[in-house]
């Protein structure tokens, strides 16, 4: 993905000003990529421990597995890729 792709052009606000159809090409093959990704071990690992104690995920990750596993609180740094969002041309 990367070898295709420079962070700066297609990660930043300045890169959606700059290059919009490139941002929105590069999400779509992300969000495309996620659609076929299924939680792992790891993320029900997360889930189960609900059982015993008050979890809260925090993730760099920009995926929903921890929300799909199961998770109710997930807190995203970086943002949400299925939280897609709008504007105006």
């Amino acid at each position: 993905m990367w070898a295709k792709y420079r962070i700066d052009d297609v990660c930043t606000p300045e890169a959606l000003i700059n290059n919009r159809e490139q941002v929105i090409e590069f999400h779509n093959i992300r969000l495309n990529e996620l659609r076929g990704k299924e939680p792992n071990a790891g993320h029900y690992a997360l889930t189960e421990l609900k059982k015993y104690y008050d979890v809260e995920v925090v993730t760099q990750n920009i995926d929903d597995l921890p929300a799909r596993a199961g998770n109710t609180k997930v807190n995203h740094i970086h943002a949400e890729l299925m939280q897609i969002r709008t504007s105006k041309d």
